[in-house]
């Protein structure tokens, strides 16, 4: 890894190559490589100085979700940002002013590179993966994709088993609805149906040679 190291020394944050990694099967979704205890630490947009000091307190995260009063995602504050707000000498803090309100979230049924390839095209350091009801689920960094971070978060015989699995020909369930299948596992997608290999995202497209097998 000394190459990748070389170049995270240099970045402010973790550097993905342009290519996706041959070390990560492509079949892997965002769910994959989240943490088995998924609860999140997330900021009120209304908390009080002692509730962000609690969430700050005993961890090392760089980036925290903001909710509002239902427990919907509005944004997102760093870490830097929440410190540099204690240190106000104000009986109050107003985390609005540190929340960035342009933030990106992704589902967890998301092809792992789509969220790959969002990193490297937006040049953002963290994503949110939110559940249906836009309530926030994990935090996905920018290292969390690193080659060796995917593979020692998941394991080697399952990338392995992963890399074997072959892809069946693109289908349909008996109620309609349409999406692949992976490892025996039906994958829906959450584009419109009929899908076509021209709408999907470039990152879902399949060749015309290889659509029945991964692409490593």
């Amino acid at each position: 890894h000394g190459l990748y190291h070389q170049l995270i020394d240099v970045a402010s944050f973790p550097y993905l190559p342009d290519r996706w990694p041959k070390e990560i099967p492509k079949a892997l979704r965002v769910e994959h490589v989240l943490p088995d205890d998924a609860a999140v630490r997330c900021i009120s947009l209304a908390a009080t100085r002692p509730s962000v000091q609690e969430v700050l307190a005993g961890n090392e995260y760089s980036g925290f979700p903001v909710l509002d009063m239902e427990g919907v995602v509005v944004g997102i504050a760093m870490r830097r940002h929440l410190e540099l707000l204690l240190e106000e000498l104000t009986d109050t803090v107003d985390v609005g002013r540190v929340t960035d309100f342009h933030f990106v979230t992704i589902r967890p049924s998301l092809p792992l590179e789509v969220a790959y390839t969002l990193f490297k095209r937006m040049e953002i350091s963290h994503m949110i993966v939110v559940d249906n009801n836009h309530r926030p689920v994990a935090m996905l960094t920018r290292g969390t994709l690193l080659p060796w971070n995917v593979e020692e978060r998941i394991g080697r015989t399952r990338l392995n088993r992963v890399r074997r699995t072959i892809q069946r020909p693109r289908s349909f369930r008996p109620d309609g609805i349409q999406g692949l299948y992976f490892d025996d596992t039906f994958f829906q997608s959450e584009f419109s149906v009929p899908l076509s290999n021209e709408s999907l995202p470039p990152a879902l497209r399949t060749s015309g040679t290889d659509e029945a097998g991964i692409q490593d």
